[in-house]
């Protein structure tokens, strides 16, 4: 095997993988399901997070969820202790400060939990202990700080959190920093300005600011946006204003903006370099340097303007409309997604949309399933539980959607579980041995793998052997019927070709093992084969041992074995060199993988007992052991002893 190695398995993985995607017009899906059958404590999950070191958490009715891949652990309320930080084992929403690890937990009856997903343990975000205060919303700044405020009545909390301690300002009418405790919205501007919005002024707190607010506009407040690096607001009387930091607005006036007069302001936007004011009803642009509007083309209007994590907006029109606008592309997309005998049945907002890594629009409904858009495309495809066979998900009501960093989405079925799906990555193309069109055996692929010479070499599940050229599958004959599931060529150009069942074969001629010819080839099926840098060729026979080929006088070879001390280390299965010349040996059993590193071997010379590394993982650690056949001393100058235990974190 050879330094491309990972990209040959990478293709594999792909090819084999091909057999459980959902293949519904353009966008095809890969989806694994993760419920109470393996592992979850509950199959209703109603939101969901992904902390920075990549731990997923889901908010339940009963507990929080912390899930790494593999093992879930459930942390609930108790009466005493830290976990009694946690208010309430109802939970409604989980929002993740990117920047400190926080983890802020929504519960039942507007309360706020604090969970530090660095430390693993609750914290008492108010710092002086009164975190039982009613709040309903969430926002981050890029400082880290986060900002909980309640439309109901309770001010807002700036919460800024180093090094494990809190520091906590609370801004509402009773202390005099606000006029008015019904907050509207907390934004933050591009140069690092919070907006504060109240139903009777504006507010901005600016980066240099150590304490308070500054008072900008004393109206109520009802909408706020940013259009290249200039504040607008929007008042609750329908009238614009641009703002900066210094605390001096500017209305903005024009006898056009009578076209609004009677229709409440729901949104405000930037598209196209211009101001997009959406009230219940319609769509109008506004000119921001002289607040002139206009009616938009497209009829369009909502009751509210949301936003996705990719800093996109959308909303739904109360007739099933979904209005996307894609503020990086300038682009507006509508979508019927939601009948009109759904809306407002179950949920005050049944749709939710985001964007993942390769472009897609996700939307899902609570009703209707959901959708994937490709932009590039301009396809939407609809899943849904009704398409039996091909469908990724067993309900059509979406709880909450996830856009993970490794570019998986995560769906959560209402009562289901969780559905963790992705896309095949853009310029990604089948190649089929057949016409592709029913799943067959030929096109069930054991090998994948490139030889030295860049050619591409596959073998499938019913023995045939094919070399790839572009998309085309040329058959070629190993002199055998068998699984070919190893290639590779030598320096010389030799053809390496390694078999389930008959051995290897060397331009054609086959080395099988022997009974009681202890240099022949080992027994058992032939996982991989290596030519090192050296030129040397190492054969993985898996059962069997680790083989070195030894070339003869005449030209055949013979094998000599390493690795057969027991049955574990004759498990062989991967080989790979470094660029350090260090060549690697994978054992994979259930919690086992091993690396031979033979620094002194060369052929015909006497070979020195390698050094093997062993690692045992379980949930929280891992031991690794050097185990030599005595003390040892490395070409690097280090002394090893026999056996070696190191305590991974």
């Amino acid at each position: 095997m050879n330094a491309n190695y990972y990209d040959r398995m990478a293709l594999l993985v792909v090819v084999l993988l091909l057999q459980s995607i959902t293949r519904l017009g353009a966008v095809e899906l890969k989806h694994r399901e993760l419920d109470t059958t393996n592992g979850l404590p509950s199959n209703y999950i109603i939101s969901l997070a992904q902390d920075p070191q990549g731990f997923v958490w889901m908010a339940t009715d009963n507990g929080l969820i912390r899930y790494d891949g593999y093992f879930v652990e459930v942390i609930r309320h108790s009466e005493e202790g830290n976990n009694a930080l946690l208010l309430s084992n109802k939970l409604r929403e989980l929002h993740q400060n990117p920047y400190n690890g926080l983890l802020f937990i929504r519960l039942q009856g507007e309360r706020f939990s604090c969970y530090d997903t660095n430390r693993r343990r609750f914290i008492d975000y108010s710092g002086d202990g009164h975190n039982e205060k009613n709040y309903s919303a969430c926002a981050f700044t890029h400082t880290g700080d986060s900002w909980l405020w309640y439309r109901g009545g309770t001010g807002c909390l700036e919460v800024n959190y180093q090094n494990g301690k809190v520091k906590a300002t609370e801004y509402n009418q009773e202390n005099g920093s606000l006029k008015s405790n019904n907050i509207q919205f907390i934004n933050e501007d591009s140069k690092g300005n919070v907006w504060i919005g109240t139903d009777q002024a504006l507010y901005v707190k600016t980066p240099e600011a150590i304490a308070g607010l500054r008072a900008v506009i004393e109206k109520g407040i009802a909408y706020f946006t940013e259009l290249n690096g200039q504040v607008f607001i929007t008042t609750t009387e329908g009238q614009f204003f641009t703002a900066n930091a210094q605390g001096k607005a500017q209305r903005l006036q024009h006898p056009s903006q009578a076209i609004i007069k009677g229709n409440p302001v729901t949104g405000l936007l930037p598209y196209e370099g211009q101001l997009l004011v959406v009230t219940s009803t319609a769509t109008y642009t506004m000119v921001p340097e002289t607040g002139e509007m206009k009616s938009f083309p497209i009829e369009m209007g909502g009751e509210a303007v949301y936003s996705d994590d990719s800093g996109n907006y959308y909303m739904n029109d109360n007739k099933g409309m979904l209005h996307y606008f894609d503020i990086r592309r300038d682009a507006i997309y509508h979508f019927s997604v939601l009948g009109s005998n759904l809306i407002n049945k179950r949920d005050t907002h049944p749709i939710n949309v985001t964007t993942d890594q390769n472009g897609y629009v996700w939307i899902i409904t609570k009703g209707n399933g959901f959708f994937i858009y490709d932009p590039s495309s301009q396809q939407l495809q609809h899943f849904s539980p009704r398409e039996k066979g091909i469908s990724p998900i067993q309900t059509d009501y979406i709880q909450a959607i996830m856009n993970d960093r490794s570019g998986n989405i995560w769906l959560s079925e209402e009562n289901i579980g969780i559905s963790i799906l992705s896309t095949m990555p853009r310029g990604i193309s089948r190649l089929f041995v057949d016409d592709g069109l029913t799943p067959t055996y030929s096109n069930f692929f054991r090998m994948v793998r490139q030889t030295n010479d860049g050619k591409l070499w596959a073998g499938n599940f019913t023995g045939e052997a094919f070399e790839i050229s572009g998309s085309h599958f040329s058959s070629f004959d190993m002199g055998v019927r068998d699984d070919m599931l190893a290639i590779c060529k030598d320096r010389q150009g030799h053809l390496w070709i390694g078999t389930r069942n008959k051995g290897i074969s060397v331009d054609g001629k086959f080395y099988q093992n022997i009974p009681g010819d202890t240099t022949s080839l080992a027994t058992g099926k032939v996982f991989d084969i290596l030519c090192d840098t050296r030129g040397r060729v190492w054969i993985a026979v898996n059962t069997g041992a680790l083989c070195l080929a030894l070339p003869q006088p005449d030209g055949s070879y013979q094998f000599r074995r390493l690795l057969t001390e027991n049955s574990f280390m004759r498990t062989v299965t991967v080989l790979h060199q470094s660029h350090t010349g260090i060549s690697l040996l994978d054992v994979p059993t259930v919690s086992w993988s091993s690396i031979l590193i033979p620094w002194h071997l060369s052929v015909g010379k006497s070979i020195p007992m390698p050094i093997v590394i062993t690692i045992k993982r379980t949930v929280h650690w891992a031991i690794m052991r050097f185990a030599t056949s005595s003390n040892m001393k490395t070409p690097f100058g280090w002394h090893l002893p026999a056996a070696v235990s190191i305590m991974l974190p």
